[in-house]
Order: structure tokens, then sequence, then C-alpha cells
């Protein structure tokens, strides 16, 4: 039958419609079945909004008006779709349908106007593995190691440049909702809106608006925003320039390996988009700044080596050093226990885990037990340390008696931030100096609640890497010479500092 015929073919469909029932009861199944009772969280993770257009997609293939396949995609970044949701009916395994929901989703991404496809699969779904193998996608890990030491898997692929049917749609990637009516379409019935009080209003459409300026675009055209006040009190601007001056340091230029000193270029896998770590200052040249970045450039001006820099999905780093497509990420990694085991990090500031609320929650306060946040829910970055946490520590509810939190994870600072504000989370978890700074913003309606858990940041490197040793005198060096507090303050970090880098220490107790 055509695609166009109402019994068969490809249907553009809604979470709200009838048909998408076997595909959401089908992949709960799967999920439970494969990643214990607490992988049913992974179908309420996504708000419907994110599969719908102009930002995403889900699509049904049907035979005789019964759907028998789908999937979905929704926006990564600006570029790049994300396919999620991919699902075959159990009656009808081993027809290539998959490959065809995959293709279809690809040309529709296409035509949208995206340029890039991204995607993740569990490490107990072999299948699913080699289906994007087989479809020409990118592997960012290892293939030949054990998928369960990796977590998650990612995938890219690049997508033909079409005329775009409609351009993906610029953040904030979710709409404000109505101020009046219905709620939101992923809010339950008994989930309490969101104060709308005149301000409030005021309030969230200013946030709203300054959306790109906040969370992900380098809190505006105006420098010296973005060197605002952080814990450490009044920063420089964002365009001061503390590196420039530095000069090749032969000492820890000799610790590097003889292949890297005669190329003299490595390659950066670097997360941007959160002041104060990495943002863009100017979205029309993308030049990036922040105090990762500053750091980076210092180490490589002191090791004689040209960056060569890729702006990558933050969990998909990680993963791509030990497949080889990075040599050193940066993002604003924590070091922890569970990284330890297939990373090597080199320390060059201390930050960690914290909370904040909107400004006109006074309900919460200061979170040093994770059994404060039962009932409530938890927006946080997808792939991170505090998605681990907050999802490892989830019993502490029902071992209490009490309502679990949900958790809801978010690839993008600004959707999370935008969840925040319109009152569909409760508690933004993220790194502390990002949510201080965020707070120090006042149109974002941000409170700093408190630090839960310090963690060591550094540059990261495949495990046993040999680049460390250069990369660990660098960074004592720059502390020896004084440009490290430069740049600390610089960005208004300096509570961050360290005394001296470390390779791979423990993780903080």
């Amino acid at each position: 039958m055509s695609a166009g015929s109402p019994a068969g073919g490809f249907r553009r469909v809604t979470l709200a419609d009838p048909l998408v029932e076997p595909l959401l009861r089908e992949l709960t199944h799967e999920y439970v079945s494969r990643y214990g009772p607490g992988a049913h969280q992974e179908m309420a993770r996504y708000p419907a909004e994110s599969f719908a257009e102009p930002h995403g997609v889900l699509l049904l293939l049907l035979e005789d008006g019964e759907p028998v396949a789908g999937g979905a995609y929704m926006r990564h970044d600006a570029h790049t779709a994300e396919v999620k949701r991919m699902w075959t009916h159990s009656a009808h395994r081993r027809r290539g349908l998959a490959r065809r929901v995959l293709a279809e989703l690809e040309r529709t991404a296409a035509a949208a106007g995206y340029r890039r496809i991204f995607l993740t699969t569990g490490p107990r779904q072999p299948e699913a593995k080699g289906l994007y193998l087989s479809a020409g996608y990118t592997p960012l890990f290892d293939v030949t190691a054990d998928p369960l030491t990796i977590g998650p898997l990612p995938f890219e692929k690049p997508l033909p440049a079409l005329v775009p049917l409609h351009r993906p749609v610029p953040l904030p990637p979710t709409a404000p909702p109505p101020l009046t009516g219905s709620p939101p379409a992923d809010r339950s019935p008994t989930e309490r809106p969101p104060v709308r009080t005149t301000t409030a209003r005021r309030r969230l459409l200013a946030a709203t608006a300054l959306l790109p300026v906040l969370a992900l675009a380098a809190c505006g055209s105006d420098p010296k925003i973005a060197g605002a006040a952080g814990a450490s009190g009044p920063a420089a601007t964002a365009t001061e320039d503390v590196v420039s001056g530095l000069g090749r340091s032969e000492a820890a230029a000799a610790l590097l390996p003889e292949e890297v000193r005669k190329s003299g270029v490595l390659k950066f896998g670097s997360s941007v988009g959160a002041p104060p770590s990495a943002f863009y200052a100017d979205q029309a040249s993308k030049k990036a700044v922040g105090v990762d970045i500053d750091f980076t450039d210092a180490v490589a001006k002191l090791l004689g080596l040209t960056v060569q820099r890729e702006d990558a999905a933050f969990e998909t780093i990680l993963p791509a050093l030990g497949s080889g497509k990075y040599d050193v990420g940066t993002g604003n990694f924590g070091v922890t226990t569970a990284r330890l085991k297939t990373v090597d990090f080199v320390t060059y500031i201390d930050d960690g885990q914290g909370f904040a609320v909107r400004k006109d929650n006074t309900a919460v306060q200061p979170v040093t037990d994770l059994a404060q946040l039962c009932g409530l829910t938890i927006g946080t970055g997808a792939g991170t340390t505090f998605e681990t946490t907050l999802n490892s520590k989830r019993a502490v509810c029902t071992e209490a008696g009490k309502k679990p939190y949900e958790v809801k994870a978010f690839s993008e600072g600004g959707a999370l931030l935008t969840g925040l504000q319109q009152g569909r989370v409760d508690v933004e978890m993220s790194t502390i100096n990002g949510l201080r700074h965020q707070a120090s913003q006042e149109a974002a309606g941000v409170r700093f609640l408190n630090e839960f858990h310090r963690l060591d940041v550094g540059f990261a490197f495949k495990k046993g890497s040999p680049l460390t040793p250069a990369f660990q005198a660098a960074v004592n060096q720059l502390i020896k010479d004084g440009t490290y507090e430069r740049i600390l303050r610089k960005w208004g970090l300096t509570d961050s500092a360290i005394k001296e880098s470390q390779i791979s220490p423990p993780e903080h107790p």
C-alpha cells in the first residue's frame, strides 16, 4: 500500500494516539526485562512535545491499519536530530521493518533541515547495535570493548543536504505553555500547575525570551554578563585575554609522545553550551569561551600544540575517547569511581553537584539527603553524574515509605531551564558553578540551594593515555606562574581552585 494510505505505510502520530499503545507497551516490557524494574522510567523521560513538529516527529509503519513498527526523533541541537523509541512489533520481527523506519526517520529529519543523526542504544541490545552498524552509523565508542563496561552506546551519521520542508526552530526547544487553559500534555491531571500570577507571567516571558542568553548562548551580547559574579565575587569579562602571552614549556612538552610532538595537533571533543564552563559568546561567529576553553588553550600553548576542537554532545565524548575519535575530552567532566574504570583524568578545578529551584519556590530547602526530594520532579542533564546519582539512590524514598522522586533528563541546558521556569521540574540538579552562575542572572528567576557533593574536574583521556603526564605538568605550570589564578578570577571561580593537578585521583568521599 502507498505511504499515504490510511491502512498502510508511514503515519505521523502523537504520543496520545491510540495506535501508539503497542509501541509504548512493548518498549516498556523490553526495557524492564533487560535493565530491571527501574527502566520503565525511560518511557516517561521526555515530554510529548519532544516528538512533535517542528522539532521532532513520531512515525508508525502500518499494515492493514495496524502498527507493525515505529520510531521517533527529537531535537538534539540546532543541526542534529536524536533518534528515539525504535520499535518493531514482536509478531513482525526479522522482516527488515526497523531498517525501513530508520531510513524514513533519516529522510524526514533531512527534509526538516537537520544535518546529522545522533542516537544511543543500551548495552544489552546487541540487535540494535547491529542495526545501526549495518545502516552506516559511526560508533562513538570502542566496539571491541564489553558493552556493559561502557553504558549507553552512542552512534552518529551525517545526513544529506536537502531543501528543508521546515528548518529546526532555534532554542528554546519547547514553547512556553499557555498561560491559561489546559496544562501541558506531558503533565498528569494531578500534577500541581505552576503559579500564574501577573508577576510570574512577566518573569516567565522575560526569562523565556532570554533563554538562549542564559542557558546556552553565552549570557548575552554584553561580555560583562558572561563574567558575572559567582561564588568568588566579582569576575573579569569574557573578552579578557589571559592566555595569548603564554609560551611553550620545554619541560612539559618533552613529556608528550614523540608522534604528538611531531604532528603538533590534538583532537578535542568539547561540550559547549553551559556557562561558565564553555559556551558561545557570539552565536554568529560560534567562538567558544569559558573556563574549559581558557584552560585548554593555555595548556596547548605550553605544550606547543594546535587544538582541533569539535563541539560534541556531552554524553558522546567519553565513549568516543576509546574509539580514537578524540584525543582529549572537555565538558566539566567530574572524576567519579565509575568513570575511572574506563577513562583517565588530569584535574584542573574542583566543582561538583548542587541544586537550584525557581526563586518563588520557598518550600524546598537545601538538600543534604536525597530523601528530601521524595515526591518531587528533578531535572538534570542526560548522561551526567547527576542523572546517575539520582537514579542510583531512587530507593531512598520507597525505603522511607514515601513517593519516589521523578527524574527528567535533558540533552540541552536550555530545555532544563525552561522546564524549571515552567514548573514541569521542581528542582534542578547540575554543576555547582553552573547553578551559581545561572542564579546570578536576574532574568533566569533561579535560586541556588546548596552544594551537595564536590568532585574534581579534569581533562578526559582514554584509559592509559600517554598524554596525561604532559597535561599534568602543564596545569601545574599554570598554577605556579599565576595564569591559573587569573583564569579562575576571570570567571569568578577562585573557590574552585586546586593546589596541584593530579592524574586520575580517587573520587571525593
